[in-house]
């Protein structure tokens, strides 16, 4: 499992804003895969704290340089991830996978 510390904009480093962005997207797909693979309850919630630093980051790096349209999708992905945690089914999943693939494809 990825661990993520301090990872973000910061006035020390000039931020790359669009690559961070996108490494939230991968950690959050590897961790949904992993997930979704998993049958043990502790994976689970580590996992599940992955996905939701993965959606920090997103989020702030959108806010902070990426058009509307793509703070938009990132929206729709972590609507869709809470909708995921209170419903784990195959219609969840895949509104989530495709949000992924949606916020993948805008790079």
């Amino acid at each position: 499992m990825s661990e993520i510390n301090n990872v973000g904009p910061s006035p020390e480093n000039p931020p790359s804003y669009r690559m961070e962005f996108q490494e939230g997207v991968k950690l959050f797909k590897d961790s949904l895969q992993e997930y979704s693979k998993s049958s043990e309850t502790h994976q689970k919630v580590e996992f599940k704290k992955v996905m939701e630093k993965a959606l920090k980051i997103m989020n702030q790096s959108a806010k902070a340089a990426l058009s509307e349209s793509v703070q938009t999708k990132e929206k729709k992905l972590e609507d869709d991830y809470h909708s995921f945690l209170n419903n784990d089914s195959d219609e969840t999943r895949a509104k989530l996978e495709k949000d992924i693939s949606d916020l993948e494809s805008t790079s």
